[in-house]
């Protein structure tokens, strides 16, 4: 007997494994903590998507920061938490300037960060503004 390829798979009686997922319908967000000693008592949180396509938008920092500001407060001192680098992880707190911002917007923001700037081109500007990103 000749060995069938993935193509023709089906027709000769072979499954090249299991069915794909139908990409619609209820989707769970399931997020949860624990460590080497199992799942926190207090560390799950599960709610359901509101989308049938892209349910990855439903979980956000919002969402994520009050999860794990509820977890926090069963943690002892000195503990350590991981977390990978998923975006809904981290955010900024304000925006910086980019080059689509006015000189102007960008000078209030480095006068906010008290940096004292002479009147320069908006490139210098934001060489700074970048400078002091770095420094955050």
């Amino acid at each position: 007997m000749e060995a069938a390829d993935a193509s023709c798979s089906g027709t000769v009686g072979f499954s090249p494994g299991l069915k794909a997922p139908s990409r619609s319908g209820r989707r769970l967000i399931i997020t949860h903590s624990g460590s080497d000693s199992g799942f926190f008592e207090n560390g799950l949180n599960v709610f359901e998507s509101r989308r049938t396509g892209d349910y990855h938008k439903d979980m956000d920092s919002a969402v994520f920061i009050t999860w794990f500001s509820s977890i926090l407060s069963s943690k002892e001192p000195g503990e350590i938490v991981m977390i990978d680098n998923a975006p809904y992880h981290s955010r900024r707190t304000e925006k910086l300037p980019t080059l689509a911002c006015r000189k102007g917007r960008i000078l209030k923001w480095l006068q906010s960060k008290n940096l004292v700037v002479n009147t320069i081109l908006k490139i210098q500007l934001l060489q700074i503004v970048q400078r002091e990103r770095l420094n955050m």
